[in-house]
């Protein structure tokens, strides 16, 4: 972009000198230009879709009683529903979908192998092995991921901490990473990071990137081109991984864009929403905090990607007005399949594919609310 800037300023000089040489020099600068105007930020193939084409129905959720003081996040698996909470003694609160009641009380604060000092599941990733079900924690004040044994840990009524695994982030802010396998190691997504050039004063800012980590191996999926010079904000986002852990998502906040990467192949596609800015012209705001939302978060099955869109701007969604937001639903091809639409604005969902419910958590007032989805996605 600064490039461009500088093409077009040194075209305006050279047009108050127009000589034969200069108009020569002028065609070529042109050229350029307009080489540049081709050059797209994104290297990912692009497949542009209508999400105004399927028609959508709203579907009406329930109250649940499940009441956890300081819920931060939610998560569901096979049967299950976890609650992240800021309660130093419990951390994770499980609880059955069947019911409802309380099933487990985990990740207490602390320092030893089977405690965190701020319990997080990042991409909210579980696998099953053996039997068991293992939930990869995170935790905030490291690079750890501890392998948590739902099983035991539900049977023993205390953490169970199979393994402790490492991260290939440089930064636990700097972005996420999902469990591939021991052999293929981490998926991982590379926020912007900052570094001081040694020969020369300047910043070194590199562009966000995707990549197959295992120890010091890394294959990069071209995902950016060198020219990135756009705010932070634009390229944040929610990763998940597919439970076979062959395919990951990742979904933009403030961008109209859907990634899916093939892992096994090393390679990505990015569904964008037609007539909708792109990273080559993002939507601008004076206030620079008030984008129109795109996800907000995201769940997984083998079969589907589940999107919770605000359809609507951050001032709106957070502010006092009522808002429906949609659950926007592709498959991992990356085809659009239908939009449904909440009655109730909730800020993360958990989707049980065990038993088809899809719970919506609203941050504000830390209610929480089902919704009966199993006879739209069935197995």
């Amino acid at each position: 972009m600064k490039q461009f800037k500088n093409i077009l300023h040194s075209i305006i000089l050279i047009m108050n000198k127009p000589t034969i040489p200069t108009i020569i020099m002028l065609a070529i600068m042109l050229s350029i230009v307009s080489s540049c105007k081709k050059d797209s930020m994104l290297l990912l193939p692009v497949k542009e879709v209508s999400l105004n084409s399927k028609n959508n129905q709203t579907i009406t959720g329930i109250e649940t009683d499940i009441e956890v003081a300081g819920a931060r996040s939610i998560y569901a698996y096979d049967g299950m529903l976890f609650v992240e909470t800021n309660n130093p003694k419990a951390q994770l609160e499980a609880f059955s979908i069947h019911n409802n009641q309380p099933i487990a009380s985990l990740c207490m604060k602390g320092r030893a192998r089977n405690e965190f000092n701020r319990a997080c599941s990042y991409c909210k990733q579980f696998i099953q092995e053996g039997g068991k079900s293992y939930l990869f924690m995170g935790d905030e004040s490291s690079l750890d991921i501890k392998m948590l044994d739902i099983t035991s840990s539900i049977s023993q009524q205390t953490t169970v901490v199979r393994d402790v695994l490492q991260s290939p982030l440089p930064s636990r802010s700097l972005g996420y990473s999902v469990f591939i396998s021991p052999e293929d190691g981490w998926f991982c997504h590379h926020l912007f990071r900052q570094y001081k050039n040694p020969d020369a004063p300047d910043i070194i800012e590199e562009k966000p990137y995707y990549a197959i980590s295992n120890n010091n191996d890394e294959i990069i999926i071209p995902t950016f081109s060198e020219a990135v010079d756009l705010p932070q904000e634009l390229f944040q986002g929610k990763m998940r991984i597919k439970p076979d852990r062959k395919k990951a998502a990742f979904a933009f906040i403030a961008m109209p864009y859907l990634f899916i990467y093939d892992l096994e192949n090393a390679k990505g596609k990015a569904i964008h929403e037609n007539e909708k800015n792109t990273f080559d012209s993002p939507e601008t705001d004076e206030s620079g905090n008030d984008l129109e939302m795109f996800a907000l978060d995201v769940c997984t099955t083998d079969k589907y990607i589940i999107l919770l869109c605000p359809d609507s701007r951050i001032s709106q969604y957070y502010g006092p007005e009522s808002c429906y937001p949609l659950l926007r639903v592709f498959d991992w091809s990356g085809q659009y399949i239908q939009a449904i639409t909440l009655d109730k604005k909730v800020h993360e969902i958990a989707y049980d594919e065990k038993t088809g419910y899809l719970y919506g958590l609203d941050l504000m007032t830390e209610k929480i609310y089902q919704y009966n989805l199993s006879s739209l996605f069935k197995n």
